[in-house]
């Protein structure tokens, strides 16, 4: 049941929607008319120049008419988000209208004219071809007239105006309906891409960790005691305690390290053929492996082939990998450091999904993704004090991140 609390916060929303989805739609009406006054000026240029003296000159008149073609173009794309704006207004509220339907249904009366508003929280459609289109309509007729006459007196021929203007009318409705199938797909804030992370995402290093670990302990190169998967507790490994950074890194920097990783059962699989086959998302993966070990020849380690080499051979989609740059050896610039980052790339490339294993990764994706899918283990708790968002979700494997993504 609804609490009351929350009951007050969605009559509040409601109200505020309301206000914003009128406000609107106001805003359209008022730009409309201010459209056509800015539309209706080249008339009145056309008509002075036509008395025994011009004001001004054809060519002058003619790039004043190609401008306000692609003004009022303009003018038509930013009505159509606007549009779209407004009636994502109107679902938000018809959602709301459906929650308080549902709490209360038994005393509404469910078969009458209105129940579309109670029930359908995805109505009215986006793509409005009842009233809109009767103003890109207008507009579109407008814009094309203008450009008719400019390339008719430039070109003297009717040739370039049966080839340019119908194609400048159809753009009128083409980018309106391109607005329209965004936002009802929902791509206007986020693409249909799933951000994924490597280490512990898709393979097991931490396993990987204590067995090279162990390993260099055997041949001296570590002088501490073996250590065991208990004893990984924490991300980075050093904030722990027991194990020593400089010891960490000498691990990073063992190239069997990156070229014997395991990989965890199913990823590949779930993410080559379920997520992006099926589904069709686009996958993105990130890592933050900006280390330069050396090979058992010692020669330089190429980490970043090897990853990608690592990937395909895994059945994991290789063609979108950002490495992240930083680390005890290799200082980065200022730009490398907000601009390459997965929180910066996510913003911009609107990515949906996350896949992460960090728990501070997590908290900050969670401001930029839909839905950020943590993958459970010892280092990644949820602190009482301060738990995790809402959108931020546990899962335990891949085939539960599927499900997951099949239900939202």
């Amino acid at each position: 049941m609804m609490t009351a609390e929350l009951k007050k916060f969605y009559e509040k929303e409601y109200d505020t929607l309301s206000n914003a989805h009128f406000q609107a739609a106001q805003r359209i009406t008022t730009f409309f008319q201010y459209a056509l006054i800015i539309l209706s000026a080249p008339i009145t240029i056309i008509g002075l120049n036509k008395g025994t003296s011009q004001i001004i000159d054809q060519l002058s008149i003619n790039l004043i008419c190609i401008a306000i073609s692609l003004v009022g173009f303009f003018i038509v794309m930013y009505l159509g988000q606007l549009r779209t704006e407004v009636l994502m207004y109107a679902r938000c509220i018809n959602t709301i209208r459906k929650l308080f339907y549902d709490e209360n249904r038994t005393e509404l009366i469910f078969h009458n004219e209105y129940s579309v508003l109670l029930t359908q929280k995805r109505k009215p459609k986006y793509w409005d071809g009842e009233q809109f289109i009767f103003i890109i309509l207008s507009l579109g007729i407008i814009n094309t007239s203008y450009l008719i006459y400019a390339v008719h007196n430039i070109f003297c021929s009717s040739y370039w105006v049966y080839i340019i203007c119908p194609i400048f009318f159809i753009f009128h409705f083409v980018f309106y309906y391109i607005f329209t199938r965004q936002s009802e797909a929902n791509t206007r804030f986020y693409k249909h891409t799933i951000g994924i992370d490597i280490d512990g995402v898709l393979n097991l290093h931490k396993e990987q960790f204590v067995l090279i670990y162990n390993i260099l302990v055997d041949e001296g190169k570590i002088k501490e005691t073996k250590i065991s998967i208990d004893d990984i507790k924490t991300i980075p490994v050093q904030d722990a305690g027991k194990i020593k950074e400089s010891d960490a890194r000498k691990v990073f920097n063992t190239s069997d390290y990156w070229d014997t990783m395991p990989a965890i059962s199913l990823a590949g699989k779930v993410i080559s053929e379920k997520l992006h086959n099926i589904m069709g998302y686009k996958i993105c993966i990130f890592t933050n492996r900006d280390w330069n070990p050396l090979d058992s020849q010692k020669r330089p380690y190429n980490i970043k082939k090897n990853t990608k080499k690592w990937l395909k051979e895994n059945g994991i989609p290789a063609k979108n990998v950002y490495f992240e740059l930083g680390n005890f050896d290799s200082p980065i610039s200022v730009n490398t450091a907000l601009y390459k980052n997965r929180f910066y790339i996510s913003a911009a490339r609107k990515i949906e999904f996350f896949v992460e294993d960090k728990p501070l990764n997590a908290r900050r994706l969670a401001n930029i993704c839909r839905y950020v899918f943590l993958i459970n283990d010892t280092y990644n708790q949820e602190n009482k004090d301060n738990p995790f968002p809402y959108n931020v979700i546990r899962v335990t494997g891949w085939e539960d991140i599927y499900k997951h993504i099949e239900e939202l």
